[in-house]
C-alpha cells in the first residue's frame, strides 16, 4: 500500500514546528511566510497547500481521505497505534521473509558521528520532527 512521503524533511518539520509553537519557522526565509500565513490545518486540502508552498513535496496517496492532526500537553503520554490492516499486512511480508520496507531517512547519516553546530543541530531537529510526525509504525 503506497504511503504518505515529504521530500524535504526539513521544510516538512519546519512547518510542522510552526503548526505547534504559533511562531514561523519561515520569517527569514526566502520568501518568507508569517505564522498567519500558516494556520494549522483542518482539512487534507489545506496541509498540501500550506506544504506545497514551503516546499517540502508531500505526496498523499488517494486512498487518504481524512485529516487529524493532535496537540497534546507535556503531561500526557500519547500512544500511536498503527493501522490495523498495515500493522497485519507487515506481519504477513516479514512473516514470508520479506524486507522489512523501514528506510532510515538519509539526513540521519549525514549528521551522524561528529559534532553539530547550532544551525545544524536545529536543521536535524526540524528532519526528526518532521520524520516522526510523517511516520507511520506497522
Amino acid at each position: 500500500m503506497e504511503q504518505v512521503s515529504v521530500q524535504d524533511l526539513h521544510q516538512w518539520g519546519k512547518l510542522i514546528k510552526t503548526w505547534a509553537t504559533g511562531v514561523s519557522r519561515f520569517e527569514n526565509e526566502v520568501p518568507s511566510f508569517t505564522a498567519d500565513q500558516l494556520p494549522i490545518p483542518r482539512s487534507l486540502d489545506e496541509l498540501k497547500a500550506q506544504a506545497a508552498i514551503v516546499g517540502a513535496r508531500l505526496t498523499i496517496p488517494d486512498h487518504i481521505v481524512g485529516l487529524a492532526i493532535v496537540q497534546y500537553s507535556a503531561d500526557t503520554l500519547v500512544v500511536r497505534l498503527p493501522p490495523k490492516e498495515r500493522l497485519e499486512a507487515m506481519e504477513a511480508t516479514l512473516e514470508q521473509g520479506g524486507d522489512t520496507g523501514y528506510n532510515f531517512p538519509s539526513f540521519y547519516s549525514t549528521f551522524m558521528g561528529r559534532p553539530l553546530n547550532v544551525k545544524e543541530r536545529l536543521h536535524v531537529h526540524a528532519c526528526r520532527i518532521g520524520d516522526y510526525t510523517i511516520s507511520m509504525c506497522a
